[in-house]
């Protein structure tokens, strides 16, 4: 934020000083904000739109960091570090970590065990609530109350549960409707336990994070060691540092001493452990993730910011032209070409400093439909994270320097352009004649601008494999040539070859540099839209001449307004280009994103079957309370089940040398034959040539110890796996079983994560795993979906959650989908920019042709062909846009799909033909009535507007 303030301070320190030293410019800059104000509104709301969208992406990214921050006051409060341990060794860990002298930094050690478990009211089937998957935690209250602050949920709590005694949060009671003096059952290790509610607390720090808490004796007698297939407790040694709750962990050599401490001891205790550093962690993933999320809307709605540019780019140039007599007077008088600079950068501050603030509060509520969409995405998922919208002061400021930022910019650098007339040309408003002094200087800039580009096409492009510079670096070349070009090609074609070569580059580099290109952002494709709507833009401004004669061939018998509507603009290349460019960007950007989401819909089925593995539905339940096989079996709607062990499990592989220093942890999926008895397989991208099919490959790993499946991003390295690579797996006790990969996973859908044999994970990973999920199979008469919530009904003492595979994948794609439609929501704002550039155009376009349409009307031009004149004006300026950027629209998307690896799964490309009707045609009415009102002015102009110019 220093860096903008101190930009801003730099770029207006000169509009300063004259709005308080210098009245004559302060009155030429500033008339025109009170005798046109519908027009300066116009231009205020565009370039505030600008300014909103960027506030509303710091918003969401602010709500994003703040609500995941929320989570260590909710569910850790004062436990800043853990060590999960064996449940029977939880009292020598606390012993371990306090030693005989404490740890310094260190305010509070404490243990606990936990497990899984299903609880239920105590009511009749039909009307009990339950809560499949909570934590029951065995703890004693005076040693959790010992963490940290008070602030734990614990507080008020008083002793530890006895007997029946339950303490549940705020947050388990709601589900359960229940209320101190409440029965209900919790269903663990095969058995059913009724206890009594004797407090209900806030669900915040320790109480959050232990949710359900009985008496350990209790919790002792319900744990059954022999259940084979279920997992037992795992305990937990909790430690608090020094410090609130956020600010815990902002001394990070204090932190790293105490984590490396706290191992030490654990390690000389001669336990087995995994140590995590949990409050740093999240804090860290919740600014990451609001950073992300902020980039991703601040990258989209980049369009609608640079629409903005090109508005106030257009006004000045507009506002050149119109008073270009008055300017030539005011130089006449003594004026040099300073004040000119100063006065219009002037009146392009009082334009941005309104425009700023009024945009920041835009943003607020803004970033609140973003942030209530959000919501709505997430209710279709399993995301459970509350967002609370956070508009943080920070970030409405930093939203407002960017958009005084812009202005200021546009306006020094359009308003020295502005100021190099001729006097007497001026004040007989006479075209300039070119300059030879000004010629060298465009020559000395091509040649720089050609080397530029050259260099960083070759240097950090190709030699640095840099996917964004490479494609930057043509085009900027291309562009600087033009001037270099037009001596040795006739007419405009310069510009039109280059606009062209632009295009033609910006495709064909995928397949030219298919190794820096083959896997880039999606950045890139944003970049590759902007590239190519620049090179339409210059052939469109080019054709000027030629599309002239072709207006010529027009017949008179439809109407002269068509023919003079084609006419203005034609003429006026650069003022035309810079609006079709404005709406150009925007539709070529719902177009994109359109394209996406389309093509992420229409794969739901094919998804399905490749998740599937020919099952119909996927059974989750508790770990301490598995569904059993048999039970399953046993319903008459199943006809075939496959057991999968699941757990996790830490790797280490050469290929990610992160991992070999410290091994990695990844979800495992122990597989037996019973996996492939339908036929059928998820997809692999690639399969060791050894093996014939991928049924082989499956098939292989649920009998051989020796080899796996994982999926291309598994474990992250810079990389990635590949056929034949060794994996190291480790099990708790720091032992190590090697397997091979001979398959590669792309669609992922259920996270099935490493695949291994069941009989490695059972020997190699002892109470590790637990049979906690089935694929499922009904029979003809029972659909996917109605079977999955029969067993979610049957099985709720199991914590049972059913999916078919059809919702899953369907819910997956609806969340990727309701992303994209956001997004496409949020960049529609540019659109009102791009209508709001267009009425501003329209506006002035009537008012500097007045005298014309006085002479046209004087010489028996109907009124309703004035307004035919000036409606096909605007007709034609979005017209070319919304055709310009559907077309560039689908042609970076194919290249998205078809030509690259960016998305983890594999999309075809599909035309959104209903999609891109609505795109085209919103932009559409939107110039027509952006066009209406201006074009009704002009229809009024009286025929004597003809013999005199005061307005």
């Amino acid at each position: 934020m220093i860096i903008l303030i101190a930009l801003v301070a730099l770029l207006s320190v000169v509009a300063v000083h004259d709005l308080i030293r210098k009245p004559g410019i302060r009155r030429v800059a500033l008339r025109n904000l009170s005798r046109r104000v519908g027009e300066a509104s116009l231009v205020v709301f565009g370039s505030a739109l600008g300014t909103a969208i960027i506030a509303g992406a710091l918003i969401v990214g602010d709500t994003f960091d703040n609500s995941i921050r929320d989570i260590a006051r909710t569910d850790l409060g004062p436990i800043d570090t853990l060590a999960v341990v064996d449940a029977p060794d939880v009292d020598a860990g606390v012993e371990a970590v306090i030693g005989d002298t404490p740890i310094e930094g260190v305010d509070g050690v404490a243990g606990l065990a936990r497990f899984q478990a299903a609880i239920a009211t105590d009511a009749d089937e039909a009307s009990r609530l339950a809560n499949p998957r909570v934590r029951i935690t065995s703890a004693d209250f005076d040693e959790l109350r010992s963490l940290g602050d008070a602030s734990n949920g614990l507080t008020e709590a008083g002793s530890t549960p006895t007997g029946d005694e339950l303490v549940l949060t705020s947050q388990i009671a709601d589900d359960l409707n229940v209320v101190a003096g409440d029965r209900v059952e919790v269903f663990a290790y095969g058995s059913s336990f009724g206890f009594e509610v004797r407090d209900v607390v806030d669900h915040i720090g320790v109480a959050g994070y232990g949710e359900v808490f009985i008496d350990p004796a209790r919790f002792a007698t319900m744990v059954d060691s022999n259940s084979e297939l279920a997992a037992p407790p795992d305990g937990r040694v909790l430690v608090s540092h020094d410090g609130g709750v956020f600010d815990s962990t902002l001394d990070v050599a204090t932190n790293d001493a105490i984590f490396t401490e706290v191992e030490e001891r654990l390690t000389d205790a001669g336990l087995t452990f995994e140590h995590f550093g949990v409050k740093a962690d999240l804090l860290e993933d919740a600014a990451n993730e609001g950073a992300e999320i902020t980039e991703i809307f601040t990258a989209v709605g980049g369009f609608s910011v640079l629409a903005g540019v090109l508005l106030l780019v257009n006004l000045f140039v507009m506002l050149a032209e119109e008073r270009k007599t008055s300017l030539g007077v005011l130089r006449a008088i003594g004026w040099r070409r300073g004040h000119l600079v100063r006065s219009f950068v002037l009146e392009g501050a009082a334009y941005g400093a309104i425009a700023s603030i009024v945009g920041a509060l835009i943003g607020i509520p803004v970033g609140w439909v973003i942030v209530k969409a959000t919501e709505q995405i997430f209710a279709s998922t399993d995301v459970s994270l509350q967002l609370r919208l956070a508009v943080e002061p920070r970030s409405l400021v930093i939203a407002g320097l960017v958009g005084m930022v812009i202005s200021l910019v546009v306006s020094w650098a359009t308003s020295a352009r502005i100021s190099r007339l001729n006097i007497i040309r001026a004040i007989r408003d006479l075209p300039e004649p070119p300059s030879s002094r000004r010629r060298k200087l465009v020559l000395a800039g091509a040649v720089l601008g050609v080397a530029v580009g050259a260099v960083l096409t070759a240097v950090p492009g190709i030699g640095g494999e840099s996917p964004q510079l490479l494609l930057l670096g043509v085009p900027v070349a291309l562009f600087s040539a033009i001037p270099l070009l037009r001596g040795l090609l006739p007419g405009r074609s310069a510009a039109i070859l280059c606009g062209a070569a632009v295009i033609a580059w910006s495709v064909i580099v995928f397949s030219a540099f298919p190794d820096v290109m083959q896997d880039p952002p999606i950045a890139v494709f944003l970049m590759q839209g902007v590239l190519m709507v620049a090179g339409a833009v210059a052939i469109s401004s080019s054709v000027g001449p030629w599309l002239a004669r072709v207006i010529g061939l027009i017949p008179a018998g439809a109407g002269p307004s068509t023919r003079l509507g084609l006419a203005y603009p034609t003429a006026r290349a650069f003022r035309t280009g810079v609006s079709l460019a404005m709406f150009s960007l925007i539709v070529f950007s719902l177009t994109f994103l359109a394209v996406l989401s389309t093509a992420f819909g229409q794969q739901t089925a094919a998804f399905t079957d490749e998740a599937s593995s020919g099952f119909d539905a996927l059974v989750e339940s508790n770990a301490a309370n598995p569904v059993l096989a048999e039970d399953l079996l046993a319903t008459d709607e199943v006809t075939s089940v496959a057991t999968i062990l699941r757990g996790g499990a830490n790797f280490s592989a050469a290929f990610d040398p992160d991992s070999v220093e410290e091994p990695n942890g990844w979800a495992v999926s122990g597989i037996d034959a019973d996996f492939t008895s339908q036929g059928l397989t998820p997809e692999l991208v690639e399969i060791d040539p050894t093996y014939e099919s991928e049924l082989a490959v499956f098939s292989a790993v649920a009998t051989d110890p020796s080899v796996t499946v994982v999926a291309t991003w598994f474990l992250g390295g810079d990389d990635g796996p590949s056929l034949g690579d060794t994996v190291t797996v480790w099990n708790d006790a720091e032992e190590s079983r090697e397997v091979t990969i001979i398959g590669l996973t792309e669609n992922d859908w259920v996270f099935g994560g490493v695949f291994l044999s069941a009989d490695l994970v059972q020997e190699h990973l002892p109470g590790q795993f637990a049979a906690r999920r089935h694929f499922v199979s009904f029979g003809d008469t029972t659909s996917p979906g109605d079977g999955a919530a029969l067993l979610n009904g049957r099985f709720v003492e199991n914590g049972a959650d059913a999916e078919s595979f059809e919702e899953i994948v369907g819910n997956e794609v609806s969340e990727q989908q309701g992303f994209f439609n956001l997004l496409s929501g949020y960049l529609s704002l540019g659109l009102l920019i791009g209508v709001a550039g267009l009425g501003v155009v329209m506006i002035r376009a009537v008012r500097e042709r007045r005298s014309q349409v006085g002479m046209l009307r004087a010489m028996g031009m109907a009124t309703s062909d004035i307004r035919s004149m000036f409606l096909t004006e605007g007709g034609y300026v979005a017209l070319q846009g919304v055709l310009s950027g559907v077309l560039l629209g689908l042609l970076s998307s194919y290249q998205l799909l078809v030509r690259s690896n960016t998305f983890e799964i594999r999309l075809d490309f599909v035309v959104p033909w209903l999609a891109l009707a609505i795109i085209a045609f919103l932009p559409l009415a939107a110039a027509g009535l952006a066009s209406a009102i201006p074009a009704r002015r002009a229809a009024r102009i009286p025929a004597a507007a003809a013999l005199r110019l005061t307005d």
